[in-house]
């Protein structure tokens, strides 16, 4: 039986190469829920895209939970959406 061995290990919770330098980790402080509109064509036939953004949303959220609220909110809006995007800001540190 093959069994990978991982580049990294851990020691007293930090992780570390194979060299034993110390990794970067990231931590999630938070994120946004972005919401795309096509709202029609300028003058000279660009595409005009409006944003929507909502803050303070959970970093736990799952994607199908901001899915689901995203499904409730396209209804009230005066556009058709184009997208829907999560944007996470992580903060890092060795």
């Amino acid at each position: 039986m093959y069994r990978h061995r991982s580049p990294f290990l851990s020691i007293n919770g930090y992780l570390l190469s194979e060299g034993g330098e110390r990794m970067a980790t990231a931590n999630l402080v938070n994120s946004v829920l972005v919401l795309s509109f096509d709202a029609g064509m300028d003058e000279s036939g660009k595409p005009i895209v409006k944003r929507k953004s909502f803050n303070n949303i959970k970093t736990q959220a799952t994607a199908d939970q901001l899915y689901a609220i995203s499904q409730a909110l396209i209804p009230l809006q005066q556009y058709p959406v184009i997208t829907i995007e999560r944007h996470d800001a992580r903060e890092l540190y060795a």
